[in-house]
């Protein structure tokens, strides 16, 4: 479970931020989590603010901390180069920036975090708290030699696999990818408990929902039928085919393929279509998943990420919750996350969106809204709805169109009256 995410100089961002999913002592309804650390967690957060203001940028910093994580070691080149989106309006760039997380796993709390330039990763470290008290597992410094501390409470290889850390690939990734018995289950937290949905990847995802109804039909045929069927779409269910990849298709990705590759290329590829109620025929008729409307493919496209996560207790993480999805449909899918019924293994949502009809469709705790906001200096900031302080039954949405939390677009009328009057 995620506690909080930390992270500095990324984007539009300079200086520290911090995403919190811990409640605080507001007593409002709306379920919490209670951690093995005895915190109180939020199973939902929603970010909220203007264009440009921050909220897809906080969630590229927690996706981008993953992909390091995940890929440092074992994908990046030897000498190459970090990937890096600092804050680029400030006067110095040279300064690194920072990712960090609390986190429980296995019931066990952690921090976890890195900084790091275009060259090489400058800090590393990660501490446990079995029973509350704060236990080094390592640390890393490449500013002193003997750059790797480590904790006498860490087993394991770490002496030999420090020295296959390259100084632009992570330890916790290295680690990893040697098998290292105590460190594999916060790697996996990143790379296989946590999910990036946006709509850029929607039919990617579709595509990778077809792939596991075909290994696993029985499992999640129904499940995903009854989701969609819950949006009513008009669909009456879900079908898995088959299509075969073209010739020539398919003897060019063979040919890309490397001769020391063991790779098979399939000639068939399992295809997703949805079965609609015929107003002529008892029998369902499977429609094209080009003809479907963006909300159903949106719908879809989130069936498969949605249904795993509440099952097996994960976090999910949505860029823009709401794009072609009526508001109805996010409450929805919010309140999932929402109901012990419905997520009884703790599973967590963040999310960031423009709908401002979720404010009063949604059974939220004040704590569960948060904002992102540009400051005259273009420096963006996080902050949560209760700094404001509002009242219990407070009507959010008004609040926040009216501009009493902030974060939302300053409009020039006055320019905007010269464009259209043809003066400017």
């Amino acid at each position: 479970m995620l506690i909080d995410f930390r992270f500095e100089n990324y984007k539009c961002f300079a200086g520290p931020q911090t995403l919190s999913l811990v409640a605080s002592n507001l007593k409002d309804q709306g379920g919490t989590i209670d951690s093995s650390s005895g915190l109180r967690l939020l199973p939902w957060i929603g970010l909220y603010g203007a264009n440009a203001a921050g909220k897809s940028a906080t969630l590229d910093a927690m996706h981008e901390m993953r992909n390091m994580v995940s890929e440092s070691q074992v994908s990046w080149k030897p000498n190459g180069r970090i990937p890096r989106s600092p804050f680029i309006l400030g006067d110095d760039q040279t300064e690194p920036t920072l990712f960090e997380v609390n986190l429980e796993v296995g019931g066990v709390r952690y921090t976890y975090g890195f900084s790091f330039d275009e060259k090489r990763f400058l800090t590393e470290y990660l501490s446990a708290y079995p029973e509350g008290r704060e236990r080094v597992l390592f640390a890393r410094d490449a500013t002193e030699e003997g750059s790797f501390q480590f904790g006498r409470h860490l087993r394991g290889e770490n002496r030999a696999i420090s020295k296959l850390t390259r100084p632009n690939s992570l330890f916790l990734s290295a680690a990893a990818q040697n098998a290292h018995e105590e460190l594999t289950p916060l790697f996996n937290w990143f790379t296989q408990d946590t999910q990036f949905l946006s709509s850029s990847n929607q039919d990617e995802r579709i595509a990778y929902t077809a792939f596991q109804l075909g290994e696993e039909e029985e499992v999640w045929q129904d499940r995903i039928s009854d989701f969609v069927r819950t949006a009513d779409l008009g669909v009456d269910g879900i079908r898995v085919d088959t299509r075969r990849i073209p010739d020539e298709v398919w003897s060019q990705a063979v040919a890309e393929v490397p001769e020391d590759e063991l790779v098979q290329i399939p000639r068939e590829i399992p295809y997703l279509e949805l079965l609609h109620k015929s107003v002529t025929s008892a029998e369902p008729v499977p429609m094209p998943l080009g003809w479907e409307s963006r909300g159903t493919r949106a719908w879809l496209a989130m069936a498969y990420p949605v249904l795993w996560t509440l099952r097996f207790g994960d976090l999910l993480v949505i860029d823009e919750l709401s794009a072609s999805l009526h508001t109805t449909l996010a409450a929805f899918l919010v309140g999932l996350f929402s109901s012990p019924k419905t997520n009884p293994n703790e599973a967590q949502l963040i999310f960031n969106t423009h709908d401002t009809n979720l404010l009063t469709c949604v059974e939220a705790r004040r704590d569960q809204i948060w904002f992102a906001e540009k400051d005259g200096a273009s420096e963006s900031h996080l902050y949560p709805l209760t700094e404001f302080r509002p009242r219990k039954n407070e009507n959010l949405e008004r609040g926040y169109l009216q501009g009493r939390y902030g974060a939302v677009p300053f409009l020039d009328d006055a320019r905007l009256f010269n464009i259209v009057d043809g003066s400017a």
